[in-house]
Parts: C-alpha cells; sequence; structure tokens
C-alpha cells in the first residue's frame, strides 16, 4: 500500500526442510521475521533452536549487521507472555551483529504486523534526542502532537504508583492514551526491577531495553542503557519487593535531580562519547577511563569481602556475582590453575555458613555450593579474557560480554535435568560443547571510516 516491495520466502522449519533453509539465508539479505507464539511457553526452547540455526546460516553469508524482527504472535489472548519475557526466550545476546525488535501482533486481525515490516525498513522518527530532557536523562521526548480543549484543561496524569498498574501502561505504548505520560530514569529502573522479579534468570538488560525502546520510551539508546543496565547489576535488587522500595533504597544510584543524573552518567562517558550519533542509535560500553561501576565498589574490594566472609549471600547468587569473583583471580594470579584454587576455597568456606553484615549471630547463611556451575562461569569468563586481553576491570566484561552475566548463559550447553546432577560433581554439558573462545562485539566499527562513510552507514546499518 506504500508502494515498497519486499522479497520473502514462508519457509517451514520442520526436520525434513531444516537443511534447506541455508539456501534461502544468502545475500542480498536484509532482515528475518521470525513468529514466536507467546501463548505457547513449552515451544519456545525449539523455536529458540530454529532461530538461531536461521541466525548461524544467515550471519555466514553476511557481513552486515542483520535486523531481525520477532513477532510475539497471538498476545490479544489473556495468557499471552509479554514482549519482554517472548524477546529472553530467544537468547539473542550471543549474535552482536543481530539488531532483533520484538512486535506484539494478532495475525488472525492483522494487529501489528505493519509496525515489524516498518521497523525493516527503516522507518522511525527522522530525529534522535542527544541531549537529555526534562522527563530524564534517557532522552524520551514528549510526543508532539496538538492538544486538545480537553486535554488542556484536564489534569496532567501521574505515573501509576502500584507496580502492576505501572506495567499496563507501559505496555500501552508511549504513543497511547494509556501509556505512561513520562519515562525518565525513575521508571525506567522501575521497569527494569520489575522484569527481575517477574522473569528471574530469564530476564536480561537487553530484553528490557529493547522492549522499551520498541514501545517508544527510549530515544537515546546509550542513555536508556545506562540506567536499565545500572538496575541488572545491584545484587538481586537489595532484597526489595516493591519497585518503590528499591527506589529508596537506591536513592543514591538513581537520583530524581536531572543534574545529579547528568553528574552519574558523565562519571561513565564522556560529553563527546554522548553526542556521537552512534550512542543514540545503538548503545555504547562506556568510555571514561576512571569510571569503573558507577557506584560500586572496586573489584580488589569485593574480593577481600567474600574471602573474609563479609559479602552479602545475594551477591554471589547470581551468574554476574560469580563471574565477578572469577574475573578478580584470574586477573590477579599468575595461573589459571592458581586461581580456580582460589575460587574454589573461597566458596568452599562460604559453603561452611557465614554471618553476613547487618544479619544475626544466631541466623548464619549457608550458600549451597555447585561445582558445574562454577566451573562454567569460570570457563566463560577466562574465554573472555582470553578472546579480549584488554578487559581491565569487571565493569569492562559486563559490558562487552553481557552474556558471560547471564544467569540463563549455562541453559545453552546445560538441559535442567544435567544441571541437577552437576552440584558436587563437574558433569558434562549435555546440549552443546563449552566455547573456547567467545563471540566479542567490536564496539569501534567506526574508527576507520571517513564522515561520509560514517553518516551513510548510520543511515543504512542502524
Amino acid at each position: 500500500s506504500r508502494g515498497e516491495k519486499l522479497t520473502m520466502w514462508d519457509v517451514g522449519l520442520r526436520s525434513a526442510t531444516r537443511p534447506l533453509i541455508k539456501h534461502y539465508l544468502v545475500n542480498p539479505l536484509d532482515g528475518l521475521i521470525f513468529v514466536v507464539d507467546s501463548n505457547d511457553k513449552e515451544r519456545w526452547e525449539d523455536a529458540k533452536d530454529l532461530l538461531h540455526y536461521c541466525l548461524d546460516c544467515a550471519l555466514q553469508e553476511i557481513d552486515h549487521p542483520l535486523k531481525v524482527v520477532i513477532f510475539a504472535n497471538k498476545s490479544d489472548l489473556p495468557r499471552a507472555a509479554t514482549l519482554a519475557e517472548v524477546f529472553s526466550a530467544m537468547e539473542l545476546d550471543k549474535y552482536p551483529r543481530v539488531r532483533a525488535v520484538p512486535f506484539s501482533c494478532c495475525a488472525e486481525r492483522g494487529e501489528g504486523i505493519q509496525d515489524g515490516l516498518d521497523f525493516l525498513q527503516d522507518r522511525r522518527p527522522s530525529s534522535v534526542a542527544t541531549t537529555p530532557s526534562a522527563a530524564g536523562s534517557c532522552g524520551r521526548r514528549e510526543p508532539a502532537t496538538a492538544a486538545t480543549a480537553a486535554d488542556a484543561s484536564s489534569v496532567p496524569r501521574e505515573v501509576p504508583k502500584d507496580d502492576d498498574a505501572f506495567l499496563a501502561a507501559f505496555e500501552a505504548g508511549a504513543a497511547s492514551p494509556a501509556g505512561l505520560p513520562r519515562c525518565g530514569v525513575e521508571e525506567l529502573a522501575r521497569l527494569a526491577f520489575l522484569d527481575r522479579l517477574r522473569l528471574g534468570s530469564a530476564a536480561s538488560a537487553r530484553a528490557t531495553f529493547e522492549v522499551a525502546r520498541r514501545l517508544g520510551y527510549i530515544d537515546h539508546a546509550t542513555r536508556g542503557w545506562f540506567w536499565i543496565a545500572l538496575v541488572y547489576r545491584l545484587p538481586l535488587l537489595g532484597g526489595a519487593a516493591t519497585s518503590a522500595e528499591l527506589l529508596e533504597a537506591s536513592s543514591g544510584l538513581l537520583p530524581g535531580e536531572l543534574a545529579a543524573q547528568e553528574e552519574l552518567i558523565s562519571r561513565a562517558y564522556s560529553a563527546a562519547a554522548l553526542n556521537d550519533p552512534t550512542a543514540a542509535l545503538v548503545p555504547i560500553p562506556p568510555d571514561c577511563p576512571a569510571r569503573a561501576d558507577v557506584g560500586a565498589e572496586s573489584d580488589e574490594s569485593f574480593l577481600r569481602r567474600v574471602e573474609a566472609k563479609e559479602v552479602d549471600p545475594q551477591e554471589l547468587a547470581s551468574c554476574a556475582g560469580m563471574a565477578r569473583l572469577a574475573f578478580v583471580l584470574l586477573r590477579l594470579c599468575a595461573a589459571r590453575r592458581e586461581a580456580i584454587k582460589r575460587m574454589d576455597a573461597a566458596l568452599r568456606a562460604l559453603e561452611a555458613g557465614w554471618t553476613p553484615p547487618g544479619a544475626a549471630a544466631s541466623q548464619p547463611v549457608v550458600r549451597a555450593y555447585h561445582e558445574t556451575r562454577q566451573y562454567v562461569t569460570f570457563h566463560l569468563v577466562h574465554a573472555a579474557i582470553a578472546t579480549r586481553p584488554d578487559l581491565a576491570e569487571f565493569a569492562d566484561l559486563s559490558a562487552t560480554c553481557p552474556e558471560v552475566c547471564d544467569d540463563a548463559c549455562i541453559l545453552q550447553y546445560y538441559t535442567e535435568a544435567a544441571l541437577a546432577k552437576g552440584s558436587a560433581e563437574f558433569v558434562v554439558p549435555d546440549r552443546q560443547p563449552l566455547p573456547s573462545v567467545l563471540q566479542v562485539p567490536q564496539w569501534t566499527w567506526h574508527d576507520e571510516l571517513d564522515d561520509a562513510q560514517f553518516l551513510s552507514a548510520i543511515a543504512s546499518r542502524s
């Protein structure tokens, strides 16, 4: 209807035809559409495997970033999963050249289909905010629509304080009258918190970010990513049960004043980095040499607390905490074997029980020791360091290789049944072998381009 043409194939994904798929995924390939039944979680694992197979075939044939539309079909049904749940289940963090965006749709009524096609054809706002707005330093602009007389006389809507009402408004989208009236730092923090609370180990900062951007709440990618990732780095949300508790407990990390927000983000990013057009379109890692993790302690201090049994039990309950311990030891120890022994000793000491700071002495904590999880996390961190020896701090690892810090990462290699057997002793992966080298995205792809080439690349590959 808009005078544009798309060349598409409807490829069956049954086992008999799967080997034929690679013959369709060849140059020129501009995008991939993948449909997931958002009402049938039992088949998500099969869907993920098929999607990964398609991406592996496609990325062997092309050398440019690939756009992928994930249609969460049947989203109109009462028990349909959220966009974040569907997107997280597809586990796309391992593909740095894939720009995937999820879209809710109802194929039967044709709802949501055009939005995905618009994304494939580069229909997006012509301008992108590169400076903070009054809504907060994630840079979301207010919709540029003319107010009616009724709108002008009505009382401005407030962001719902109740978490369920907040999520319902968020999922309505920024363009909807029922959507959130604003989306600043506080709102992005609440969203990241609630996704972690609802999805557990299946949650990921990337999924939360992509859904927020898809629904129109993020205009400046790096600014939005900064605050979402910050909440995902908090150790199990500081024990908060509601987003109000999180904001109260983390007021130093999530300030309400715009000036304080800018001061925090400036400790991680230079002005040149934030004003780079690339930063507005895709999240880029911090470029300030003295950044560390904003609001966090040094890696050496973290290690001292672990070995002195002064660590909060929740800090090592996540893959990120275990990855940080492995990273620090691999950086400090002269040999891999020495780092393994020191990590093993620290975890076995904690297994015997300890009283964390602020807890009653009569209630010691015992952390279950899981041999397989420890080894796999250690192995993946070591592979990341071998691939990128310039990773100097754990903040570098978490920004460059986020999949290593994701609790769901181990499920790429093990089934739940195998992990249940690997608590007391190491068991070999039953899904796929552990990698010896990790695919690490190169964030400086534009360094060798002149200005004209850079602008062309932004227009065609963003």
